[in-house]
């Protein structure tokens, strides 16, 4: 419990149930009150995003297809580390017209060929499942594309089209083993 990562992670996500009842907006506090610990992205693991997202049957059948997408992608030797979810998926409503989600990722090659045969797997996999927009970042790039791809998507997620201005939040979801690992004090993959 003294890891950093871990105990950063499970003061974040203390602010859940608030952001939660408040639609995640992008600071749950009184501005002048904001951190990074109590403003968006929320920090969920994928077994607590699926408990508070998954409220009817038709968000449990794309939270479904989240999963199988999200095994067909570990299955082509893709890691997943985060997920940054935005759109309607989070907002309130029984009826989300899909996940929109940010893939940060590792392959477990290097090999270019390998990697081209991945990315056209997962392409492959990715077209059976309609109600699943997964857009990609690998992780091991340079931190500024990392940093803008995560900040880009993080504005897209949050901008009210109707009200041209960014009044929504985003939430992070990571894997349920690295979440297990946190709360045991161990550092993330």
């Amino acid at each position: 419990m003294s890891d950093p990562l871990g105990h950063f992670v499970r003061a974040c996500q203390a602010i859940n149930p608030a952001a939660a009842a408040a639609g995640f907006p992008p600071f749950a506090a009184a501005f002048q009150n904001e951190t990074p610990l109590n403003s968006g992205p929320y920090i969920f693991d994928l077994a607590a995003f699926g408990a508070t997202f998954g409220t009817s049957a038709h968000r449990i059948a794309i939270l479904a297809d989240a999963q199988a997408a999200l095994d067909a992608l570990r299955s082509e030797g893709m890691g997943w580390h985060l997920l940054l979810v935005g759109g309607s998926f989070i907002r309130e409503g029984e009826s989300p017209s899909d996940l929109d989600a940010l893939v940060v990722y590792s392959l477990a090659s290097t090999d270019v060929a390998d990697v081209e045969r991945a990315i056209h797997a997962i392409r492959s996999h990715l077209r059976r499942f309609s109600k699943v927009d997964f857009k990609f970042c690998p992780v091991d790039v340079e931190p500024i594309i990392l940093v803008k791809r995560l900040l880009f998507f993080s504005n897209v997620f949050g901008y009210d089209k109707d009200l041209h201005t960014l009044s929504r939040g985003s939430v992070m979801v990571v894997p349920n083993d690295v979440a297990d690992d946190m709360a045991k004090g161990g550092r993330s993959r």
